[in-house]
């Protein structure tokens, strides 16, 4: 439970893993829309942000138990981490559209990445290896799911909300990466096993460079939402003038 020789990229485990995610981002949304009330809605909802707080806890509390537990990369303040142990606090019960619209980019463009690069040591059957895809597989389901059923749709207004957001917290990180010595969020070197930030040069550029990224693709992601905005716009518009 403990193995550590990690995932192959783009293998057909890796692919499995990400068939799965896809399928469960399409099938549940629609199946929530058309056949479950709003309480039945809400309590999925619920329990998935309970499975990946649970998820985090259980990697965090498995490392203690087990004696590998390294503070300077195993407490949950790289982005996915601090989501997954956020997620019930922040949309138990209300979904202010802010915080809506600046995790689904967020999660799109920085979790997403972390489903298709996996920054993964431990192998299957390990632990970690299961709280890693809970948490980030189940981040991309919640959100989408969030969004779809609950007609949050992103406006173009949110990118810049977001990546404000983003450039709030890596602010605050890099300083305390810099007066502790650690390297969350990658910002003082990139991941040991790969990633995407591999192809965009040496520290510091590909920090830039990778905002800049990070703006094209939530601009990409929100592009499926231009339509969905303006028909819903339209319906309250028309709601209002009735």
């Amino acid at each position: 439970m403990t193995e550590t020789t990690g995932i192959q990229f783009f293998s057909a485990e890796h692919f499995l893993i990400i068939a799965v995610t896809v399928i469960l981002c399409i099938v549940l949304p629609i199946y929530a829309r058309r056949k479950l009330d709003r309480h039945s809605q809400e309590l999925i909802l619920r329990w998935m942000s309970i499975i990946i707080f649970s998820a985090i806890t259980t990697a965090f509390i498995f490392r203690v138990s087990t004696g590998v537990f390294d503070w300077q990369k195993n407490i949950p303040l790289n982005l996915c981490n601090f989501l997954s142990v956020m997620l019930p606090f922040f949309f138990w019960k209300y979904r202010p559209r802010h915080l809506v619209e600046v995790c689904y980019f967020i999660i799109t463009v920085g979790t997403l990445q972390g489903v298709i690069t996996p920054n993964l040591s431990s192998s299957f059957p390990s632990v970690l290896y299961f709280t890693y895809w809970i948490v980030h597989s189940g981040l991309i389901l919640f959100i989408i799911y969030l969004v779809s059923v609950w007609g949050i749709y992103p406006r173009r207004i949110s990118i810049i909300y977001s990546m404000l957001w983003i450039l709030g917290y890596c602010g605050l990180m890099m300083i305390f990466n810099y007066f502790s010595g650690v390297n969350y969020m990658y910002l003082m070197e990139k991941p040991p096993h790969g990633s995407i930030l591999d192809l965009l040069g040496p520290w510091p550029w590909y920090i830039f460079i990778a905002l800049g990224v990070a703006l094209v693709l939530c601009f990409i992601s929100w592009l499926p939402f231009v339509k969905l905005s303006q028909r819903a716009s339209t319906v309250n518009l028309n709601h209002s003038l009735q």
